[in-house]
């Protein structure tokens, strides 16, 4: 029997959403089918999606599914009772997402576990559902009613929440979502988004990426390569200090891609991120950032440094070790949005900033040379072309 060809939409729920939903997609149908063919069109903030695979739609959503369940069998096996730990957070990326409000996340992992559990058996057909451009309007999703739907909480919408601001007031009235958008949209969260958390003084939050293709993409194996750079864990032993420093916004992108394992395949896939960062501060939660950053040039940048030098990494992680953050934000932003001009008050700063930090920890020796000629190169040639 030849494998079938479907045509799929993501549900429209936002930029965010959609995107998270179709890296949920993406799994489930890698992992049921390695064999399968994928191919994404954006369109406004959605995604039409062509599969070609020999696996059913339960199937699908069933290994889509299975590895969010993995990942909350952690909580389930180390604290029985839902008692959300920071320790827990290094281990399952649905806590860590979820840090600045863990006191209240049991119930909400609880009725997770239940939606996932839901797709896994196979009561949502995936292919079934988003053959349909209306699935959201049939399954009565949005700010309407929550019977039988889950709220798209703030780590995988950004700007939804259960909150909804009308008349100059606040009236809780939460985004709903049906248990296959949100099991999916929470695989996409798990497997394919690089978050940053920050524990400081009295504050907590976390800081969330979310690539999204602006072009079609042909050949989802670049999309793929958003897993590796999704590898948390990996990331926090290159940069152990990263938990205690408070990394600016337009900075996350670049210091998860330079410290990851990029592939120069993500550069053609015209990706953007969101970025956003939800907080604690006292009893008060909130997103505090929220803004896009294009991912192009600082692909290219991060690909000729690591070709050119080898000093790249070791920068971001003297200034992140010295708290000299300000200046990884001048170097993400002159990198991403361009400008010559821009490029040598980044180099002046960067030079001031690594002055201070060998001043500031006896540690970091030498820290002038991490900013070498190789390195100056790529920066000047990014920003120029």
């Amino acid at each position: 029997m030849p494998p079938r060809r479907l045509r799929l939409h993501t549900p429209g729920h936002g930029p965010i959403l959609d995107a998270l939903i179709l890296y949920g997609l993406i799994e489930g149908v890698v992992v049921a089918d390695p064999y399968a063919e994928v191919e994404v069109r954006p369109y406004s903030w959605a995604y039409e999606i062509e599969v070609e695979t020999d696996a059913g739609g339960a199937e699908v959503g069933r290994a889509a599914a299975e590895t969010l369940l993995s990942d909350l069998m952690v909580v389930e096996v180390l604290s029985p009772g839902n008692e959300i730990t920071l320790e827990l957070s290094e281990l399952s990326k649905f806590v860590k997402a979820n840090l600045p409000q863990r006191s209240q996340l049991g119930t909400f992992l609880r009725r997770m576990k239940e939606a996932a559990d839901q797709v896994a058996q196979g009561l949502f057909d995936p292919f079934k559902e988003y053959s349909d451009v209306e699935h959201a309007l049939n399954r009565k999703e949005g700010r309407g009613s929550k019977k039988g739907k889950l709220t798209a909480h703030i780590p995988i919408s950004g700007i939804y929440g259960k909150y909804v601001g009308s008349s100059f007031k606040a009236e809780a009235k939460g985004y709903h979502l049906c248990p296959l958008c949100s099991t999916l949209a929470w695989v996409g969260m798990v497997n394919y988004v690089p978050i940053l958390s920050y524990f400081g003084k009295g504050e907590t939050s976390v800081t969330y990426i979310v690539p999204q293709p602006t072009i079609p993409v042909e050949d989802v194996t670049a999309l793929l390569a958003l897993k590796d750079v999704a590898d948390t864990r990996r990331m926090e032993r290159v940069l152990p200090r990263l938990r205690n420093v408070k990394v600016p916004a337009i900075a996350a992108p670049l210091v998860v891609l330079a410290v990851g394992e990029t592939t120069a395949a993500l550069s053609d896939v015209g990706l953007i991120a969101t970025v956003y960062e939800y907080g604690r501060a006292g009893g008060g939660y909130g997103v505090r950032t929220y803004g896009s950053v294009p991912l192009d040039r600082l692909l290219r940048f991060i690909e000729a440094a690591k070709l050119r030098s080898d000093k790249l990494t070791r920068l971001i992680q003297a200034l992140i070790r010295t708290e000299e953050v300000g200046a990884l934000a001048v170097l993400a932003e002159t990198v991403a949005f361009g400008g010559l001009e821009r490029a040598y008050g980044a180099l002046r700063t960067l030079r001031a900033a690594l002055w201070q930090a060998e001043r500031r920890d006896e540690e970091v020796r030498n820290a002038e040379v991490l900013l070498d000629e190789q390195l100056v190169e790529a920066i000047l040639e990014t920003t120029y072309t």
